[in-house]
């Protein structure tokens, strides 16, 4: 019986460690351009980058069906390439250096944000999932 009480208590605690991590486990803007530009594994963080911006522009769809203010206003009409979020977010950083070293993802709202900013007009429209 005691066996099993360490046992479980051991499970739980590692559970609860394995799904309390901590902000800064997240790689920072800084950080993924720089891989970006010097990994082998320049697609894999293509592909990050574009999940997170993916990520965003449904969370943006949700508010807009719900009636909420958009969390940016990116053209109803306008899709992004493969490469688009990677400059957006490159551009953001080079004019914005305070915010390199926050976490990507919130890094990439930032940018969304002053790249795609929203106006009484832009509100109106659609957002583009």
């Amino acid at each position: 019986m005691v066996l099993s009480t360490k046992f479980g208590g051991m499970v739980l605690l590692l559970s609860a460690m394995a799904f309390s991590a901590p902000a800064s486990a997240s790689p920072t803007a800084k950080d993924v351009l720089a891989k970006l530009e010097s990994s082998s594994d320049e697609d894999m963080w293509k592909l990050y980058v574009n999940g997170i911006v993916d990520g965003l522009q449904w969370a943006n769809a949700a508010a807009a069906n719900r009636g909420d203010q958009p969390l940016f206003c990116q053209p109803g009409k306008l899709s992004l390439s493969f490469e688009q979020p990677i400059e957006i977010l490159k551009n953001y950083v080079a004019e914005h250096p305070r915010n390199a070293d926050a976490p990507v993802g919130l890094a990439l709202l930032y940018a969304m944000k002053y790249t795609f900013p929203c106006t009484a007009e832009k509100r109106l429209e659609k957002p583009n999932p």
